[in-house]
């Protein structure tokens, strides 16, 4: 690997820092809004654009330049595959904007726990929020080098452990044991009628309810039913 140069540019310096030279890394720090400005113009000119997003829930800015610079690219034919927190399907609005992305060609899959955000494109780039928890604020942006094909395999290895986000109708890819918890939940039914209705145990029905009410950001079972119900991850009628 070659020499690191880092450096924090001003957009007028680091809009001019073009592809990093083989053999050598190059980092550059792009200001807030500036840092978002750069991925989403690299995003609409790749091939190819690899993300591991992990908040539950995404800022109406992000979405809105998300959704654009990546309809863009894959308009383009470019292969965008994301990794998001499995409670994103909880938000809407995060909600609606990945089911948009998919159903124009994007790749989405999920996990619990992801380590960090990144985004790599074009295997030469790797983008990372300095602050993960503001993806607009901040950014780090390192060409080439060792660098990238670790992120890469960060990317992969966090891929295949992770499970779809959305089925093939666009839901949110729920099993059918969850389904059932929470339609039992929206009815208002008691631990022991849903454990039985669903042939499991009051313990494991309970558990199932614990981690569905966390991931739907609930304050009480039934909330987690309406929850369910209105962002369709299940009709009223199941």
């Amino acid at each position: 690997m070659g020499p690191v140069r880092v450096r924090t540019a001003p957009v007028n310096v680091a809009n001019r820092i073009a592809e990093g030279h083989r053999g050598a890394t190059r980092v550059v720090v792009e200001p807030p809004g500036a840092g978002a400005d750069r991925l989403w113009r690299l995003t609409r000119d790749a091939e190819e654009v690899l993300s591991i997003v992990p908040l539950p829930r995404l800022d109406d800015e992000f979405i809105r330049q998300a959704r654009a610079a990546q309809l863009d690219a894959l308009r383009g034919g470019a292969w965008l595959r994301t990794l998001y927190h499995r409670d994103v399907i909880a938000h809407p609005a995060s909600l609606a904007y990945v089911q948009d992305v998919v159903a124009a060609g994007a790749e989405a899959r999920s996990a619990p726990r992801l380590p960090t955000w990144l985004t790599v494109v074009g295997r030469k780039v790797v983008a990372m929020a300095v602050d993960p928890g503001r993806l607009n604020g901040e950014m780090l942006f390192i060409y080439g080098g060792g660098h990238v094909r670790t992120a890469l395999r960060a990317f992969g290895v966090s891929w295949q452990t992770s499970i779809l986000l959305l089925d093939e109708s666009g839901q949110p890819a729920l099993t059918p044991m969850e389904r059932g918890v929470l339609a039992a939940l929206a009815r208002g039914a008691k631990d022991e009628s849903g454990a039985r209705e669903l042939g499991v145990s009051p313990r494991t029905y309970r558990r199932y309810v614990t981690d569905l009410c966390a991931r739907l950001g609930a304050s009480s079972r039934f909330q987690a039913g309406v929850l369910a119900a209105q962002n369709g991850l299940i009709s009223w009628l199941a």
